[in-house]
């Protein structure tokens, strides 16, 4: 999927052995190789993001947890 000039194909149909397939049975499918090239390279970027939502998202809940628990200033690094 990395050399651009190589079209992967994926040949499939019944056969009676695991050598060959039957001549006429076969068919082809065509691999959207750029999709999935596009999924692997944005893979990165896409953990990042998640990883920063999910931080986002325990620090909401913690301070609606603190503001539901009655605590003042749920940050004790910053004065009142």
């Amino acid at each position: 999927m990395e050399y651009e000039d190589i079209e992967l194909q994926l040949i499939t149909g019944s056969r009676n052995n695991l050598v060959a397939v039957n001549d006429g049975d076969q068919y082809r499918l065509f691999i959207n190789t750029k999709g999935i090239q596009f999924e692997r390279l944005i893979a990165p970027y896409r953990q990042a993001w998640t990883r920063y939502a999910e931080y986002i998202m325990l620090i909401t809940i913690r301070i609606a947890s603190n503001v539901w628990n009655g605590v003042k200033n749920p940050n004790p690094r910053k004065s009142e």
